[in-house]
């Protein structure tokens, strides 16, 4: 039996071992870096007064991480963590136990679950958080989250452990941050829910770009969400970046300003949604809905400028 689970666990860690290297971006977008500017520019209207985004709601720590990885400043995003070492979903907590209380949100179209959360934290927040100290050289953070997490057998807050438990996946991804081996066994898969493939391509494409490639199994998982999801630019970034180079498609997306206005911040008079990617281009998020009247913070779509932008380098 042992020497059974000894080849399958080999034959996890083999497969698709073929590496995809990243390639440089072949398009010019100096009106992308510009929006971008403006975006970072006119952002603090919708921070709160930690520098956060989205605290209103319980995804504040993955797109505040996020945000601070394509250049968002004045973020204090230690305030995300109590004395123990945990993370939280968003300074102020409150967002477990229950329902939400809070006035003045409303975002049932947007995410109609939102209210309704099995965690202190999730997969999400902490892919967030990954991507926005390590953009940020904050190592402590991620040394220090690797460390908790250790000590607690992964499971990184209160709740379900579906939420709250740290897949090997994540762990992986985490140990390659801090300087380890990815060895523990993974498969990768695309999980076809929209929001869960926002978080799976996250993973893939931040492990890319410290390790500069990435596996075939991976690509493969990428390539199926881009085709699924064709105007996600998210996916179409992450194939292209570790294959050709063209980024015709994702920057295509970028100038639509129906989605990422050059000039001013999205708002609900042109889509529901706060942030495009983690959403089904057909669904009724990529819709206006003006009734909201809600300024987006536009680091949806700064976020994948600087994506473009770093891979210029």
């Amino acid at each position: 039996m042992k020497k059974h689970l000894t080849i399958l666990c080999f034959l996890l860690v083999a497969c698709g071992t073929e590496k995809n290297d990243a390639t440089r971006t072949r398009d010019d977008f100096p009106d992308l870096i510009e929006q971008k500017g403006v975006y970072l520019e006119k952002a603090g209207t919708v921070q709160d007064k930690y520098g956060w985004i989205e605290t209103e709601e319980c995804d504040a720590l993955l797109f505040t991480g996020l945000s601070m990885s394509a250049g968002l400043k004045g973020v204090e995003i230690e305030k995300g963590r109590d004395d123990s070492g945990r993370w939280n979903r968003r300074p102020q907590g409150g967002c477990y136990g229950g329902l939400l209380k809070e006035t003045g949100s409303n975002f049932n179209k947007t995410n109609p679950n939102s209210n309704l959360l099995a965690g202190t934290i999730s997969r999400d927040m902490l892919i967030g958080l990954m991507w926005g100290a390590w953009a940020t050289g904050k190592q402590y953070i991620l040394d220090d989250l690797y460390d908790y997490g250790k000590s607690h057998n992964w499971k990184m807050g209160d709740g379900d452990i579906d939420t709250v438990y740290f897949t090997p996946n994540m762990i992986n991804t985490l140990r390659i941050l801090i300087g380890k081996d990815d060895n523990i066994p993974e498969i990768w898969v695309d999980p076809r829910k929209d929001h869960q493939r926002h978080v799976v391509a996250l993973n893939i494409i931040l492990r890319g770009e410290v390790e500069k490639n990435i596996r075939d199994d991976q690509l493969s998982v990428l390539k199926k969400m881009a085709k699924a999801q064709p105007k996600n630019a998210l996916f179409r970034y992450g194939v292209h970046r570790f294959t050709d180079g063209d980024q015709s498609a994702a920057i295509e997306i970028l100038r639509d300003q129906n989605l990422c206005p050059a000039k001013r911040l999205p708002n609900t008079s042109e889509r529901c949604t706060r942030w495009l990617w983690e959403r089904r281009e057909w669904s009724d998020n990529w819709e206006p809905c003006p009734k909201e009247k809600r300024t987006h913070s536009g680091m949806d779509c700064a976020f994948l400028i600087s994506l473009l932008e770093n891979s210029l380098l």
